[in-house]
């Protein structure tokens, strides 16, 4: 024990032993450690005192027959039925070796407790960071409400929650109700679908400063008739701001007892305003649509009425001219009229029909695609002379509707096209539908057109084509050469498209 004496007062556990893994000696340091660790320091070979490291630690002590100290930190060995951690040198000594053990087991106990909080908080500052990146994306609203509050649950630990909006979002609305729009993991059938801006736990959310806690939800008046499915919950209520004005309501809950760390708390007042600017932009976005429609009818309307005033003045010169030539005897001179009167007439009955039909979408929504397309065809290319024809396969009865729009509006602009532009003769529309896709294919057999060039001017409307097909997790794709005719092919795939669902 003399070469030990020196170390016996020292924190680091020192053993020696010979190569049979016998002990020579140990620091009172050594049995301590082995002790309180529930091994047995009093016997004479290593793998007594240390079960079951035979296969980390022999390594070690082959490694240094050349003379070298070898060690391994946070060495994890299980003793006495619990996770202990050490760092462990060996190093050579005399027809022998040292070990020495340090003890790092609450070291390595806090550094994981830490790093688990950093991940903790990382976690939910993520949260954050992807509520606010979809506030400002332009998405289907409900949809990223959705996943907005599934991702904050996940990051809190709450079990369920729901989400109320204000009932009218304009300006100088009055503060009335709120209705449900958005639920996790609950049954929405059993949850109040509208909550008077009266009752009193909205009240107590609308005048507190921080969100509205409640431990045990049926023994609290304020929400113990709101939220039956939940019983015993945990609840905490914020609401949902966007620019200072209130948009809606975000309820969580948790497990009966759970409290809210302020970091948890903070984190959910964040959340919620951040659905608050989510909410708002998908109001805007709302109204910007319908502006947008707004002003289409207009542009519609000032086309009507500009092709009706220029068609009748033109056949009003005509109509005139003719009736001076009747005097005069002049028959080729009347007949060239006429015939510039009649070619005028069809020209402008053409242009309505095709202005009347892009003000009447309700023939899409009595009659769908199908009846929609070949009512079309039958009404204006039918009309103007054209061989047009229609060719459907598979069940396109289950199309969702804003699909079935949005192809509808895309086959509509290749056909005004192929009338206006292309003097086509012959028309070929057609559409295969399985169950994950359908295809939108529009042929003509007229001039066609450099679609690079057509591309680069944004002409004959293929930007407005591209952007509908996208929408609807489509793609289009066209093929046109001169005097070649034109193909628009449009491909959904089914699978990837989502029905928006307006929830203002």
């Amino acid at each position: 024990m003399q070469n030990l004496l020196l170390l016996d007062h020292a924190n680091i556990g020192t053993a020696q032993f010979d190569f049979s893994h016998r002990c020579l000696e140990m620091n009172q340091t050594w049995q301590r450690l082995l002790s309180r660790s529930g091994c047995e320091p009093t016997a004479s070979h290593l793998f007594d005192q240390l079960p079951d490291t035979q296969a980390i630690l022999l390594p070690l002590i082959q490694a240094i027959s050349g003379g070298e100290t070898m060690q391994r930190s946070e060495l994890r060995l299980r003793v006495n039925n619990q996770p202990t951690y050490w760092t462990v040198t060996c190093a050579a000594a005399d027809a022998g070796y040292y070990l020495l053990l340090d003890d790092e087991t609450d070291r390595v106990r806090q550094e994981r407790r830490l790093e688990r909080r950093i991940e903790d908080r990382t976690r939910k500052l993520t949260t954050l960071y992807d509520v606010m990146a979809a506030a400002g994306e332009a998405q289907d609203l409900r949809t990223t409400l959705e996943w907005a509050l599934q991702r904050t649950l996940e990051a809190v630990r709450c079990e369920a929650g729901l989400i109320y909006l204000i009932d009218d979002f304009e300006a100088d609305a009055p503060l009335t109700y709120f209705r449900l729009v958005v639920t996790q993991n609950v049954d929405e059938a059993a949850v109040v679908q509208q909550i008077d801006a009266q009752e009193p736990l909205v009240q107590a959310i609308l005048s507190a400063e921080t969100p509205t806690i409640i431990t045990y939800l049926n023994q609290n008046v304020l929400t113990a008739e709101l939220f039956p499915p939940f019983g015993t919950a945990t609840y905490l209520g914020m609401l949902m701001q966007s620019r200072g004005r209130i948009v809606g309501i975000l309820d969580v809950f948790a497990p009966a007892g759970q409290t809210f760390s302020a970091v948890e708390i903070a984190l959910l007042d964040s959340v919620a305003d951040q659905m608050g600017v989510i909410v708002e932009n998908g109001y805007l976005h709302q109204q910007a649509e319908q502006v947008a429609i707004l002003e289409e009818r207009n542009r519609l309307a000032r086309d009507l009425h500009d092709s009706v005033s220029q068609s009748l003045y033109s056949l009003n010169l005509f109509a005139e001219a003719g009736l001076r030539l009747i005097d005069s005897k002049n028959r080729e001179k009347l007949r060239q009229c006429l015939r510039q009167l009649h070619d005028t007439s069809l020209e402008s009955l053409r242009q309505m029909r095709l202005l009347v039909y892009e003000l009447r979408p309700e023939t899409l929504e009595e009659e769908g695609l199908v009846g929609a397309l070949q009512h079309r065809l039958d009404a204006v290319e039918g009309r103007a002379n054209v061989n047009a024809n229609l060719y459907v396969e598979g069940d396109i009865e289950t199309l969702p509707d804003e699909v079935e729009d949005h192809l509808y509006r895309i086959a509509q602009e290749a056909l005004n096209n192929a009338l206006k532009h292309a003097s086509a003769s012959l028309l070929t529309v057609r559409i295969h539908a399985e169950a994950d896709q359908v295809e939108l294919i529009i042929e003509d057999d007229g001039k066609g057109f450099d679609v690079e060039e057509a591309e680069q001017s944004g002409g004959i409307g293929l930007e407005s084509m591209e952007e509908r097909a996208e929408e609807i997790e489509g793609e289009l794709f066209v093929e046109s050469a001169e005097n070649q005719g034109t193909t628009i092919r449009v491909v959904v795939d089914l699978d990837e498209y989502e029905e928006s669902d307006d929830i203002f």
